[in-house]
């Protein structure tokens, strides 16, 4: 007797799907992509799953039938089932982890039917250098179906140059050709004024997919998108995975930031998602920036996997760049300096908007033992409390937080060192009483729609001064702010990460661009304990080409991206000396499976194992490992075959190992 069977991946770390059965009541209504709920093992809950494929076997004992049916329709298509493949081989996770992240979390509510589509509007011209660079785009476009690689567009333009435009006017001529087309963004922060100005142009042409849309929002605009009732997707990481089908167009803005990659397993980068898809789409790929990540102008400058490098040098309404200013700052202990405040001042004299970033939330971030000269550290991570306004020592890890009576955990007498965010707003309310101030950073942000509010009133003009962290510094585009003031502007520089610098250099440059945007001259100030050093000095000058120029022979010395790429291992434990005992045998299993391996060109550096920067996070140790290497798919064999298929070194039950393969966080 022949009768319907399925298989079905699992959002669980499993290396193979299952089979179950098809009732005859659910006969007709089974497709692969949808959902089901099934029992599952030993657990007392159903659980969801999706179907991978349906076919007929004989019929066979025990085996379970399909419960019940969540979605009418498919959620997922079959070129996401081929991707969460290609994603399981590539990052070293289960089929299911990988599908499973492709869609929000929802489930089909009344259906309300479509907007019609409005037309689409372009309503402004591109200058010279911009309609250059458009038509170079739009040629590779037209010629889709001829190539047999997709094309990858860097481009690179300084704040303030135009990049929007072009991105508008190609995503125009997408859909014109009836492509679908997608524009990744890195922070809904980003999002606020890029998504009105499309709006004005692709009228309810727009499905947007971002966590700053409540579930129910986001799950009907994934709906949408596979329903192709909209063409044009705009989101966040996780929009990579939108069930477009046609696409012709897939445009990275702020391709450097570090968000694109996702830190959970699985641990994938949006950029390098968005290069497959384009691959199986045969679409091109823009990456947008006014800093590119080192690895992708080396990339675009040297011609390698399809680049062209195309420049933007000059602001497209012929505004000239802000001056920087170095200001010298003496002592830990200054909210401000002298001529900042000075320029504050006069700011609110002219009526003119003023942005301070200081990258460090809370009030004072240190809490220093003046007996036991130690500062005071969360009892679950080895990381400092932060002293908030409310007078709660907190963590910014774990979350941990108590009370402060004004002395260390073990009596001891304290001094306060430091300053954040919070700090520095009560200092500038005292001295400008009048003054409107408002403060972003993630104390704030996390509140319901707190952060566009707050951004739409700067932009607005209801805001005269805005401090925040970094997620201000960058894609905020405010016609009236003329200064910009950067507190402690090198503290990123002496992070334990081959990063820290361009991390750096990024930020300055990206805050400092949002100054002088419209016809009012802008001004920048860096407060910084060492105005000389070479990072800063490039920054100040605007002068990305300085920087690359510095940083690429240091990562080509020390073996570092784009010259290689890096896998990092994190084993987390509650026993220390277990999981370094584990860490060891790992790095000797790799290192001598490489040897046994690689080939005379094939290259590999082993760090490690060493604790991590942060040794302990929520109670848990860490140890690390990164691998240096140019041949990834070598390293990737080895690791499946030591940790999965031959299982020759396993972690105990009570620990956990990260597989970061890429990664953009050392900490």
């Amino acid at each position: 007797m022949f009768i319907s069977y399925v298989d079905l991946l699992f959002n669980l770390p499993l290396r193979q799907s299952y089979t179950y059965q098809v009732p005859e009541e659910f006969l007709d209504k089974v497709k692969v992509g949808i959902r089901v709920q099934v029992k599952f093992g030993e657990r007392t809950k159903l659980c969801t799953a999706i179907i991978e494929s349906i076919h007929k076997i004989e019929k066979a004992e025990k085996i379970l039938p399909i419960i019940k049916l969540i979605d009418p329709e498919p959620l997922i298509n079959a070129e996401q089932i081929a991707l969460a493949y290609w994603i399981s081989e590539n990052y070293l996770c289960s089929t299911g982890e990988a599908l499973f992240i492709m869609f929000p979390k929802g489930k089909e509510v009344k259906r309300i039917s479509p907007k019609a589509q409005g037309e689409t509007k372009i309503i402004y011209e591109l200058n010279s250098s911009q309609k250059a660079i458009y038509k170079k785009i739009k040629n590779d476009l037209k010629k889709k179906s001829q190539r047999k690689k997709p094309p990858i567009h860097l481009l690179h333009g300084i704040t303030g140059s135009g990049k929007t435009e072009i991105y508008i006017h190609l995503i125009h001529n997408a859909i014109s050709l009836n492509y679908t087309a997608l524009l990744l963004v890195p922070e809904i922060s980003l999002t606020v004024q890029l998504i009105q100005r499309l709006e004005q142009v692709f009228i309810n042409q727009l499905a947007l997919l971002h966590s700053g849309l409540k579930p129910k929002q986001r799950f009907q605009s994934y709906l949408e998108i596979i329903r192709k009732e909209k063409k044009i997707v705009i989101g966040t990481r996780s929009a990579v995975f939108a069930p477009l089908t046609n696409i012709g167009l897939i445009i990275i803005d702020e391709e450097h930031d570090s968000s694109f990659k996702e830190n959970s397993t699985p641990r994938y980068d949006a950029r390098q998602i968005a290069l497959k898809r384009a691959e199986s789409h045969n679409a091109s790929l823009v990456l947008g920036s006014a800093t590119p990540r080192l690895e992708t102008t080396y990339y675009a400058r040297n011609s390698l996997m399809s680049f062209t490098y195309h420049s933007l040098t000059h602001r497209a309404k012929g505004q000239g760049l802000p001056e920087v200013y170095l200001a010298k700052v003496d002592s830990p202990d200054s909210i401000i300096g002298d001529k900042l405040l000075a320029e504050l001042d006069e700011n609110i004299k002219r009526k003119e908007q003023s942005i301070l970033l200081l990258n460090r939330r809370g009030y004072f971030p240190q809490v220093y033992c003046l007996e036991s000269k130690t500062v005071e550290l969360c009892p679950s991570c080895a990381v400092s409390l932060n002293l908030h306004r409310n007078g709660q020592l907190k963590c910014h890890y774990c979350g941990y937080q108590r009370h402060y009576d004004g002395f260390a955990s073990d009596g001891g007498e304290t001094r306060l060192v430091g300053t954040g965010t919070q700090k520095l707003e009560d200092f500038l309310l005292h001295k400008f009483p009048e003054v409107r101030i408002e403060r972003l950073d993630s104390d704030i942000i996390d509140k319901q729609n707190v952060l566009k509010d707050t951004l739409l009133r700067f932009i607005g003009g209801e805001i005269d001064i805005l401090i925040g962290t970094q997620v201000i510094a960058r894609g905020l585009d405010a016609p009236r702010v003329s200064l910009v003031g950067v507190l402690q502007a090198e503290k990123g520089l002496y992070l334990p990460d081959f990063r820290a610098t361009e991390k750096t250099f990024s930020l300055l440059t990206q805050v400092a661009g949002r100054a002088g945007r419209s016809n009012i001259k802008g001004r920048v100030i860096f407060e910084c304990y060492n105005p000389q050093n070479p990072v800063i000095q490039a920054a100040a000058l605007h002068n990305y080409e300085k920087f690359y120029q510095m940083d690429i022979p240091f990562r080509k010395a020390t073996f570092y991206p784009p010259f290689s790429r890096l896998v990092r291992l994190v084993c987390r434990g509650i026993e220390q000396k277990r999981i370094q005992n584990f860490m060891q045998k790992l790095g000797l299993l790799i290192e001598e499976r490489f040897q046994d391996e690689a080939k005379d060109s094939q290259r590999i550096e082993i760090l490690g194992p060493a604790p991590a920067s942060i040794e302990k996070i929520h109670n848990k140790f860490r140890e690390h490992i990164l691998i240096k290497t140019n041949s990834m798919q070598t390293v990737r064999k080895i690791l499946k075959e030591i940790l999965f298929e031959k299982s020759e070194l396993t972690t105990h039950a009570l620990d956990y190992l990260e597989i970061d393969l890429d990664p953009l966080d050392m900490m």
